[in-house]
């Protein structure tokens, strides 16, 4: 078919995405998960920092969110969005100890490829950093690294308050700006309202490119190969080292 048909590029779409589309995402999601994904609990967005602003208005609009725990360091941009909605940042180290006595309503983490550091979490290290955090507050897990992993998955919490973010763009290119949000149906109601005032709806031409990588099986071929480009980079870093900083 026509890679960008004007009955859908040529007039205003629905805020959450085209339901097209949410199909495949939720039937790639649970080739991933051991959690069954319905498509009434995705949000597609202009990448993962645009899911990052929509949630950080959200949880302080709607929950009434003051403090933010994160890793320190953590992704600047993100850092820099919450502080923009005014919270209150309060940073632990990036292995996620020492946060047990601050009094937060919304933590913002990464457990795989954790940017900038590169921790990663095995995967019950991370469900019992997860499952604590969330008797403590709202939980905003960062994916947008995670399939790099040598057998990828997704590991969803099943709770009320747990948001997933997770982000195709780093994966097939950086300007294709396509990301995603899972959460509680509630949440994603809220925030398909907010992206209709935000941005009307996520960009359209990006949303039919991604439904095309989807729809022909595409996108695991795009992972291996970028997993091969940063091999090749890594070994090259490595080959070129100083001796001094080995």
């Amino acid at each position: 078919g026509v890679l960008f048909p004007l009955d859908i590029v040529c007039k205003y779409s629905q805020p959450e995405g085209l339901p097209m589309l949410i199909k495949h995402v939720a039937e790639f999601i649970n080739r991933l998960s051991d959690t069954k994904i319905d498509p009434r609990n995705i949000l597609i967005t202009n990448g993962a920092t645009n899911a990052i602003t929509l949630l950080s208005y959200y949880f302080k609009e709607f929950r009434t969110a003051r403090g933010v725990l994160i890793q320190n360091p953590t992704y600047d941009t993100a850092l820099n969005i919450f502080r923009s909605q005014h919270y209150k940042i309060y940073g632990t180290h990036p292995n996620l100890t020492r946060w047990k006595n601050i009094k937060f309503d919304l933590a913002y983490c990464s457990f795989k490829f954790h940017n900038p550091t590169g921790l990663y979490f095995s995967f019950s290290q991370a469900d019992t950093i997860k499952k604590e955090l969330l008797a403590h507050g709202y939980l905003i897990e960062d994916d947008a690294y995670g399939l790099f992993a040598d057998e990828p998955t997704i590991d969803f919490v099943e709770h009320p308050r747990y948001v997933y973010v997770g982000s195709f763009s780093k994966y097939i290119f950086p300007g294709i700006r396509m990301g995603y949000i899972v959460a509680d149906e509630k949440i994603i109601e809220h925030l398909k309202i907010i992206q209709k005032y935000h941005n009307s709806h996520p960009n359209l031409l990006s949303q039919i490119m991604l439904l095309r990588y989807l729809e022909q099986d595409k996108f695991f071929d795009e992972i291996k190969e970028r997993k091969r480009l940063l091999n090749e980079k890594r070994k090259f870093f490595e080959a070129t080292l100083s001796d001094s900083i080995r």
